[in-house]
């Protein structure tokens, strides 16, 4: 069908009483690009073409004169769905292997080198179905960037002499996610499909599915050339390119870089008469998690509905089973103490078959009511079938669609970029920027159709829970299951007739905008300014005059020093904020689905709230979330689960990957104050519900609130939700609220201190991090040029060519106003040690092409930072983002953009090079310290520096830095 024939007129804008008003009844949500029909929003200001060149290659191009800097994303339909049995990972081995030289740009770093000294970055990812290409770069060098793009698809060489370190590449990459339960858990699902199903078959690879017998690797290299020639064909890839050009020079470059690309004339294989299943169902697999964890999965497979893309008929059915408001599955379930969260949807799809899915985490009572579960489930199912008027729940999706799209804000371009060239592999060119928002009308022939699969005799559940018995150990991850067929008896406790009056279906939803309003602009200062500052109360205040949308962000930080005092004030403040989004999930979950949503965290310093979306109905959940903090009465069977929770998350920490336990460690070590995992271990039990109801009423007794106000609201507006927060937390009669401040350990120049932990992992892990000091202007520009130079030749030097590990990362850190450089290696082959002493090695040895760099070159990187300064946010939440960072660290310094990009322009390459060397080469001014993670592969062992052995005893010898709050200069705005 063709895309005008749902299309409306663009809304009108008129002036009423100082405020623009847009009528939502009926709203325009699509106009059409009229030369080249791409349906976009009326809030898009980009030009769009699509074109397909005489290699058949479709190409989408967008125009974007405002854009800072240009993408591109190219995806081929092939993927692990194309994996011979006997290489299985070749997709993903060939996705690597593109990136490592061609006939015309031979050298391995050539394009990751181009463009990090351009201000970009590339990255892939290799799906089922398709494998995906994409990268920024400085609008100036697009076709610079587009050239070496280009011959990845037209002339890529898979030199032998990479082909044996990729695959180590490769490999460690499996490794990294071995004891990952998300993946071990899709790993055993795929395990258990039919064996004749591309599905059934290991996509990541690793050095016994990609290596082999082979002794030279020359099979291997024959077999990736044979790949890329069957399955890599330009009539099967999609490329969209985003650029500040007009289309028209943007579609010469398409033409130019990307006719050459061999069409094949592939045709893309169909699986459809091969089930994915082929045991008989209902069937039940039962699978032991590493952490501690309890899911309980449903799922029914069914042919693909991506056809359907425009009716969207499995929407009213995910949004009925995954609600959580009053009479919901989920509000029954939480009510019983059984199940903590759900979730349902359209699951893993291709062309050709899909699955719908229902997800639950349960809780170690929900474990004992499974059968109840279930039933319930089918119960719900039944009022969906029985509902003759499904129509009003499209309806409402298809009027929040409509809003949604009308003020659709743009997205960051390499993000953009990919979502599009991925989208053109399932929907048309032409509707690939609208598809997720089109709902052209209720279809309730395809909504029947698809209850119809969701039956007894064609579901897979899956049971994730450490205490099943398990009689398989998946041959890749090792992880433990069994499949067990279910009995006819609990089939039938499954459908077994009965209505349970605990379930019904949603009421009309009550936050649905009825009028969006973009209010009269007040204030038009460049920066958020103060509507109000007294020493219980700080309200900041920014109306959106760049984006025109009518939303508004409101962050909100309540502090008190009683938050974090103890850890067991700090742990009984983690309960509540888990008990009241609890509490307040009925009320709030309507509003998410009508695009308003809030978010509600502890942190060191107190609580921090975030309520954002259309700024009609704002005011009713921030109302809602203020009561609810008030009149907080927590239920002893939800203290109960709440309390487990946390128990078993902390728990969990020791399962992470090594990595991640030595970030962990890392801030622990250096910051003060922070409880350890281990502190909150020590308390947990001996927290009770009768101390936590009298802890809360004294912490909400007195906080100091500092709120920013972002977006469509009125000066006014700001005000009355600061007064709403005045009259409920703070205390005139005190003068001041003591708190938090959070402070960096100061790294003495000598010696090298070193803390070594083992960890739950069979990778091993460092970093090495150097401290440098208090932030200034200077030295956080001159640190940003070393890491823009110093991060792709470290990881080119250290996981392309010496294959030291999957994870290899380099980056400039702030941390209370205090910043450093760290160097973060996970390996599977070399122990902490080793990895340090390369990082070191590299760092002396890096010095001298410092050194070397041109003029030409030093300019280069310089004007790429330069460049990544003065990108303007692309919407809202971005600018919001940027405001609220400066205002949650008390820095207050808005302008600091400015400030640096002026310093850049100054700062000199003899600049860079002194502290490089003061930093990384200098003992006499270089503070370092290391965190080692020793796997399970690598024993501990003994270094030359000062051990660490007691954290807790290290940090109380040491000194901090101060972390003192900015100079305030926004005045106090009077109106």
């Amino acid at each position: 069908m063709q895309a005008c024939r749902f299309l409306t007129k663009v809304l009108l804008l008129a002036v009423f009483s100082g405020l623009f008003f847009i009528s939502c009844s009926p709203i325009n949500m699509t106009t059409i690009d009229p030369k080249h029909r791409v349906v976009k929003s009326p809030n898009d200001n980009r030009k769009y073409k699509t074109l397909t060149l005489t290699n058949q290659l479709e190409v989408l191009l967008i125009s974007d004169p405002q854009s800072d800097q240009a993408a591109v994303a190219l995806d081929v339909q092939t993927g692990q769905v194309n994996d011979p049995k006997s290489r299985q990972g070749l997709a993903h081995f060939l996705e690597h292997m593109l990136f490592l030289g061609n006939e015309k740009y031979p050298e391995p770093e050539e394009f990751g080198r181009f463009l990090s000294a351009h201000g970009g970055y590339s990255n892939a990812y290799t799906a089922f179905e398709d494998t995906n290409y994409f990268f920024a770069v400085q609008n100036e060098y697009l076709e610079g960037a587009l050239d070496r793009f280009a011959q990845f698809f037209i002339s890529p060489t898979f030199d032998s002499n990479f082909v044996e370190r990729e695959i180590n590449a490769v490999n460690s990459e499996h490794n990294k996610n071995i004891k990952d339960d998300r993946r071990r858990i899709y790993r055993v699902i795929k395990e258990t499909s039919n064996p004749n199903h591309p599905y059934h078959q290991f996509a990541t690879g690793n050095l016994e599915t990609l290596r082999g017998e082979d002794k030279d690797h020359s099979e291997l290299q024959k077999q990736l050339i044979q790949y890329f020639e069957e399955y890599y064909s330009a009539n099967q890839m999609k490329l969209v390119i985003v650029g500040k050009d007009p289309v028209s020079q943007l579609e010469k470059l398409a033409i130019k870089y990307f006719s050459s690309i061999e069409n094949k004339n592939t045709q893309r294989k169909s699986y459809k008469d091969i089930p994915i299943i082929a045991d008989q169902l209902p069937r039940t697999i039962l699978i032991k998690p590493v952490k501690s964890m309890r899911q309980l999965r449903l799922a029914f497979p069914l042919p693909s509905l991506r056809k359907y893309y425009r009716y969207k008929p499995s929407s009213v059915i995910s949004q009925l089973l995954g609600d959580e408001g009053e009479g919901s599955v989920l509000s029954y379930l939480k009510s019983k103490g059984w199940a903590t969260s759900l979730s349902a949807g359209l699951g893993f799809g291709t062309l050709d078959v899909s699955f719908f899915g229902i997800e639950m985490s349960l809780t170690r009572e929900g474990l004992n009511h499974t059968d109840e579960i279930v039933r319930t489930i089918f119960q719900y199912m039944e009022l969906i079938k029985a509902e003759k008027s499904l129509d009003k729940y499209f309806n409402e999706m298809k009027k929040m669609a409509e809003i949604g799209f009308r003020f659709k804000e743009k997205e960051d371009p390499i993000d953009y970029a990919r979502y599009l060239a991925a989208n053109m592999q399932e929907v048309p060119g032409s509707d690939a920027v609208a598809s997720r928002w089109l709902y052209e009308k209720f279809r309730p022939d395809l909504v029947k159709e698809l209850l119809n699969y969701l039956r007894v005799d064609n579901l897979q559940i899956v049971m994730v829970n450490p205490g099943v018995k398990t009689n398989i150990k998946e041959r890749w991850y090792g992880a433990e299951y069994a499949v067990k067929p279910v009995s006819k008896t609990r089939q039938k406790k499954w459908t077994a007739p009965g209505v349970n009056k605990k379930l019904k279906l949603p009421a009309p939803n009550p936050f649905i905008p009825d009028n969006v309003e973009l209010k009269k602009i007040e204030v038009t200062e460049k920066y958020p300014v103060l509507l109000k500052d007294t020493p219980a109360i700080r309200i900041w205040y920014k109306q959106n005059d760049s984006f025109m949308v009518p939303k508004a962000n409101i962050q909100i930080q309540m502090a008190s020093k009683l938050a974090y005092e103890t850890v067991e004030n700090a742990a009984m403040t983690k309960l509540f904020v888990l008990l009241l989004k609890d509490q307040l999930n009925e009320f709030s979950y309507p509003a998410s689905i009508a695009g308003l949503n809030y978010s509600l965290s502890n942190s060191v310093n107190g609580l921090v709230i975030n309520v954002n979306g259309y700024s009609e109905n704002i005011n009713l959940l921030l109302q809602e979330i203020v009561k609810g903090m008030k009149q907080f009465n927590p239920d002893p069977g939800k203290f109960k689960i709440f309390k487990n929770q946390i128990k078993e998350r902390r728990q969990n920490q020791k399962f992470s990957q090594a990595f991640q336990r030595i970030t962990y460690e890392s801030f622990h070590l250096l910051s003060k104050p922070l409880w350890h995992t281990d502190d909150y271990l020590r308390v947990i039990d001996q927290v009770s519900i009768s101390k936590l109801k009298r802890f809360i009423p004294r912490l909400l007794a007195q906080l100091k609130i500092e709120m920013l106000t972002h977006g469509n609201l009125t000066t006014q507006d700001a005000k009355a939700k600061g007064d709403l927060l005045e009259e409920h937390f703070t205390n005139p009669e005190i003068a001041s609220v003591e708190e938090v401040e959070e402070k960096t350990l100061i790294v003495p120049v000598l010696p090298d201190y070193i803390y070594q932990l083992k960890v739950e992992d069979v990778n091993s892990a460092i970093e090495l991090h150097y401290q440098v000091g208090p932030r200034s202007v200077k030295q956080s520009v001159t640190l940003d040029m070393i890491q823009q130079i110093l991060e792709k030749p470290f990881y080119h030097q250290l996981r392309t060519i010496e294959q030291l590990g999957y994870l290899v990362w380099s980056g400039f850190r702030q941390s209370n106003k205090v910043e450093g450089f760290y160097f973060i290696i996970q390996s599977g082959v070399k122990d902490p040690v080793y990895l340090q002493g390369r990082i070191e090695n590299f760092l002396a040895e890096y010095l001298k092409e410092i050194k070397g760099l041109t003029s030409k070159e030093f300019n280069q990187f310089r004007k790429a930072l330069i460049a990544k300064r003065m990108e303007a946010p692309k919407n809202l939440g971005e600018e919001t983002f940027r405001y609220w960072s400066e205002i949650s660290t008390k820095s207050y310094d808005f302008g600091h953009l400015d400030k640096e990009i002026s310093m850049l322009k100054k700062i000199t390459k003899k600049e860079v090079i002194n502290m490089y060397q003061e930093i990384f080469l200098d003992s006499e001014s270089e503070r370092k310290i290391a965190i080692q993670a020793f796997g399970k592969k690598h024993r501990l062992k003994s270094v030359n520096g000062a051990k660490i052995t007691d954290v807790k005893s290290f940090k109380s010898k040491m000194e901090f830095y101060p972390n003192p709050p900015g100079i305030i200069q926004s005045p106090v705005y009077a109106n």
